[in-house]
């Protein structure tokens, strides 16, 4: 899924690590956060952008899951999860069989 939102975000990483550059992350970090503006756009509805550029990776984690953004996001964040299939924090499928 990660890779994905790489794709999306118009992101490709070298595999030669002497290619990365300052700019390079600059340019990818710039578009990292307008890819997640994109699906969460209620994070910085809730804070002004110093508060959001403060936040802990761990907290990052917790704000653009399917499940908060469901109960927290705007309407467009939710109708981006629903035409994802995620809307109910799920996957979009059904288990096969019974889960004990």
């Amino acid at each position: 899924m990660m890779e994905q939102g790489l794709v999306d975000a118009g992101i490709s990483i070298p595999s030669d690590v002497s290619q990365i550059s300052d700019g390079f992350l600059d340019d990818t970090y710039l578009k990292g956060v307008e890819y997640v503006k994109s699906r969460a756009s209620y994070i910085w509805d809730m804070q002004t952008t110093s508060a959001v550029e403060s936040l802990s990776i761990s907290y990052w984690s917790k704000l653009v899951s399917p499940s908060e953004i469901k109960k927290r996001g705007n309407e467009s964040d939710k109708s981006k999860l629903e035409q994802e299939g995620r809307g109910d924090g799920q996957s979009g499928k059904r288990h096969k069989y019974k889960r004990l």
